[in-house]
């Protein structure tokens, strides 16, 4: 027998299954798939556990009590342990609804969609397939700290998240086409960032030691324009770091308070609590 067929016969053989490893045509594209069903999908997503959380919840959790409670006024810092962006950001919505669950709901899930668009943005840069994009976003809620703590619990991490989303999608824009505005812009994102929650420097660490492996990533970290980055994001964590000192705030003591009470707290101890 011939080892090849005739187009004629190849043409009469019926259709495979399409595999996901294979980008279908713009036409194919199913709906949820597509950015503004994607976009549709995460907002309904979030409207739907805000009205939960005002409508059903008979009270605000110790976490954000406490946070209502600081932002009665504005501060530069209101807690040592934690930057004062998410504060930042609540007073002002406060300002408009007052305090309780609205003000709160508008700020938790306001900062989950951004982070799920930026996912996406960088989903997209990153993987052809559409439905494996519109996935990459979806499966944020199968992630513990998103798909549970993120509604209870987490304030100052939910901008975090969204810092680091946006930085990692600056690096990938960067990475493909540098520019000064993307530069100023990555500046912006790690100021966010370190404002946002201490926990993004070891992220930031992790993402620059990664970023030199990777020639594309190298070059960008090599650009010149990198110092206008750093001069960005320097100016308003420099600020902040002024007004911890004239404030007397202590991030390494009230850091080591929280995950050990000991009056000889120190950033020793909170690299020892870290690591053991």
């Amino acid at each position: 027998m011939p080892d090849t067929v005739s187009a004629e016969q190849s043409a009469l053989r019926p259709q495979t299954f399409t595999s996901w490893s294979s980008s279908p045509l713009p036409g194919e594209t199913p709906w949820w798939a597509r950015p503004w069903g994607v976009a549709l999908i995460v907002a309904l997503w979030a409207v739907i556990h805000a009205a939960i959380s005002v409508g059903l919840e008979t009270a605000i959790n110790v976490d954000d009590s406490i946070e209502s409670y600081l932002v009665q006024s504005f501060e530069v810092s209101y807690v040592p342990r934690n930057p004062p962006l998410f504060d930042w950001l609540l007073y002002a919505i406060q300002r408009v609804t007052g305090p309780g669950q609205l003000s709160f709901a508008i700020l938790r899930y306001g900062l989950l969609f951004l982070c799920a668009m930026l996912v996406y943005r960088l989903a997209r840069r990153a993987i052809s397939d559409p439905r494996l994009q519109a996935l990459a976003v979806f499966s944020l809620s199968a992630l513990w700290v998103v798909g549970y703590h993120g509604h209870r619990i987490l304030t100052h991490s939910n901008t975090m998240i969204v810092a680091i989303a946006g930085t990692m999608l600056t690096l990938a824009a960067l990475s493909k086409s540098r520019s000064t505005p993307l530069y100023v812009g990555l500046g912006l994102w790690i100021a966010a960032g370190v404002l946002s929650k201490f926990g993004f420097v070891a992220f930031f660490v992790a993402v620059m030691l990664a970023s030199l492996l990777e020639g594309s990533f190298r070059r960008v970290l090599f650009d010149r324009r990198i110092g206008l980055t750093l001069v960005v994001a320097a100016v308003p964590i420099a600020l902040y770091a002024l007004a911890l000192v004239l404030l007397r705030q202590n991030v390494f003591t009230a850091t080591a308070d929280v995950v050990g009470s000991d009056p000889t707290a120190s950033w020793t101890k909170v690299l020892d609590t870290f690591a053991s």
